[in-house]
């Protein structure tokens, strides 16, 4: 059941990534008469919640209909069985933060390249670390800075590099500006932030009580679609600079576009309609990896979908085979791997390990003599006394 969820983490996660990208480059006719790129991430911030409430709707009816048997099958069915005494509002904090995380990411993915957006979405490990040794009191050992040392390495590299091949690689850029491009990896950056401290939380919460967690997924989106309504209202009408002003009005998110573009480009509404699915699949099974396992190794299998990105937008023609985006992806693969396995340490061990194997080999070979100057090999086993 394990390796079912790791699968649909790992599909779901992929595919919100391409789908919101593919909403990026789609076009659509606004308010003003002119055509615009789909740009609209609270509005995706509010669909993404959506999708975790249709998880919490799931839920009610599969508990409802369970408990009617009156055999007890919600007390063993894997998605129902759990502690029905926990208080709802705990989770208000984590959906604040999601909330807030993902406005941004979309953001970030707007305005950057698909494969460095999901690569520069691995160094939230980074986050985890600080936000675990905090949360659960213990301590960061050498490997852990040198790994996220390395991980940081990774992330300066992706940022000049796509400073660098906004030159010549502009396929899927809706703004040709390096300032655009920075800002947006900053954004991402410091959504890790985010979600890192949200991993963390939702990590200790579900482990101390027995909660469902389809439930606890689905009071996360009631919560969160709730806030970012009301971050919504205020963004509709809040104006922005570039290259956040993409709209008829200049606004961050301007809502009144959005009817009219899903008119004219019906694409729109099948790229969003996936999503939404998506969104509540990845987010149960994020979490059920949480709670069976880590915040941090659900970064560490999160990054595993980057290649899954990198090769479709390749193959979509998004982007341009690039040699160092490939050097820092495998950058961040080693330090994420340092960071969880100490891989690099473990090698080390078994080289010195082989080596010693071998001394003693050679000390095999090499019979010693006794008293009577017969020969005595020296990996024979020691006289019993």
């Amino acid at each position: 059941m394990h390796h079912i969820l790791v699968f649909l983490f790992l599909l779901s996660g992929s595919a919100n990534v391409l789908l919101i990208k593919w909403t990026n480059t789609l076009q659509g006719e606004c308010n003003d008469g002119k055509l615009r790129y789909f740009n609209h991430p609270v509005f995706l911030t509010i669909l993404m919640f959506t999708g975790e409430l249709i998880c919490y709707m799931i839920f009610k009816f599969m508990y409802c209909f369970l408990r009617r048997r009156g055999d007890g099958s919600e007390i063993v069915n894997f998605f129902t069985n759990g502690d029905q005494d926990f208080r709802p509002t705990k989770m208000i904090y984590p959906a604040l933060l999601h909330s807030t995380a993902s406005t941004l990411l979309f953001t970030g993915l707007y305005l950057t390249y698909t494969s460095s957006f999901q690569m520069i979405r691995s160094s939230c490990i980074i986050f985890v670390a600080f936000s675990r040794a905090i949360k659960f009191n213990t301590g960061l050992t050498g490997r852990h800075w040198c790994a996220m040392l390395v991980i940081a390495s990774a992330v300066l590299l992706i940022v000049v590099n796509d400073l660098h091949r906004i030159n010549y690689d502009q396929s899927s850029l809706p703004l040709i500006d390096a300032n655009a491009i920075l800002t947006a990896e900053l954004l991402i950056i410091c959504a890790g932030a985010f979600e890192g401290i949200r991993m963390v939380y939702e990590e200790k919460y579900i482990k101390t009580i027995d909660i469902p967690l389809m439930q606890a997924i689905g009071w996360r989106g009631i919560f969160g679609l709730l806030q970012t309504t009301l971050i919504a209202i205020y963004m509709n009408y809040q104006p922005a600079i570039i290259p956040f002003n993409d709209n008829s009005r200049g606004v961050y998110d301007d809502f009144m576009d959005i009817t009219k573009q899903l008119q004219s480009n019906y694409w729109i509404i099948v790229a969003i309609s996936i999503f939404i699915v998506t969104a509540a699949v990845h987010g149960y099974t994020g979490l059920c990896i949480t709670k069976f396992s880590s915040s941090s190794n659900l970064i560490h299998g999160d990054s595993v979908r980057t290649w899954t990105v990198w090769v479709i937008a390749l193959l979509l023609q998004w982007e341009q085979m690039n040699f160092m985006s490939a050097l820092s992806f495998v950058i961040i693969g080693l330090g994420l791997m340092s960071y969880r396995r100490a891989i690099l340490m473990e090698w080390y061990r078994k080289i010195l390990l082989r080596l010693q194997r071998s001394r003693y080999d050679n000390m095999s070979g090499d019979p010693t003599r006794d008293l009577d100057g017969n020969e005595v090999p020296t990996n024979r086993q020691a006289d019993v006394i």
